[in-house]
């Protein structure tokens, strides 16, 4: 062993789209604080036994992960990681597979994997909606990013990280899904009335969250502000509406409505 558009349904006719997507940008340097818009929170120390002790999960900030691995540290049981790192690695025991289950509702996660044999081989991870990504990884400090964020609202259920070799993966981030209603942050609720009989509501907000939206003579839903190819939104058509609405926020009284 060598080392250890964001779309929430009030009614009628839905319009979906929403994907999982990966980034690996930041290689072997640092993890960045945000993935995909989302503010990102590195897993605490992990308490249990390093020296290659077998676990079956890790506490994190959004709850407790599944991982089938042996419990290392970086720099003392695994000889190498990449940019300084020296905490918490997983090591997959000669396994050339390896899933990491996360809780419910995670809005983006990231972790970092290292090939166990001291050269180059090509990693793959793959999100549960079948989103995969890959890097040629060194396994001489040379531990690379790979990050996994929804848009739409979509979370993140599972990574499954593989290789033609055996390989440790650690140094996790998460953010867990949105909770209450941004409202300091909200910058336009907006409703848009086609000729056709469409109407199309869309807040947008600088921050992540879950709104209750009233729109006249309709109803109340939940929308789910996420980040999209053009900042951070949620978005609603409803078909053979016609005119004379408005869409409100009715937790954030001061955010000017939106009509047509």
């Amino acid at each position: 062993m060598k080392k250890a558009l964001v779309l929430f349904v009030l009614a009628f006719v839905p319009v979906v789209n929403a994907a999982i997507v990966c980034d690996m940008s930041p290689g072997a340097g640092a993890p960045p604080s945000t993935l995909g818009g989302f503010t990102m929170t590195p897993f605490p120390a992990d308490p249990q036994p390093t020296g290659y002790t077998p676990v079956s999960s890790v506490d994190g900030p959004c709850g407790a992960i599944g991982i089938s691995a042996l419990h290392a540290q970086a720099c003392v049981d695994w000889a190498t990681w990449s940019h300084g790192y020296c905490g918490d690695i997983y090591y997959t025991g000669g396994a050339t597979s390896l899933t990491i289950t996360l809780p419910a509702g995670v809005s983006a996660f990231y972790l970092y994997a290292e090939p166990n044999p001291f050269a180059v081989y090509t990693i793959t991870a793959t999100a549960n909606d079948g989103t995969s990504c890959s890097q040629d990884v060194s396994g001489s400090a040379g531990a690379a990013y790979f990050g996994f964020y929804g848009t739409g609202g979509t979370t993140v259920g599972s990574v499954t990280i593989s290789s033609a070799v055996d390989f440790a993966v650690g140094e996790f981030g998460i953010a867990c899904g949105p909770s209450g209603c941004p409202c300091d942050d909200i910058t336009q609720v907006k409703a848009i009335c086609t000729s056709r009989g469409t109407l199309i509501a869309i807040v947008k907000a600088t921050a992540t969250g879950t709104c209750t939206i009233d729109v006249s003579g309709v109803g109340t839903s939940t929308v789910t502000l996420a980040p999209g190819r053009r900042g951070i939104k949620g978005t609603a058509i409803f078909r053979g509406v016609g005119a004379g609405h408005t869409v409100c926020l009715p937790e954030c009284p001061a955010v000017p409505c939106g009509s047509c």
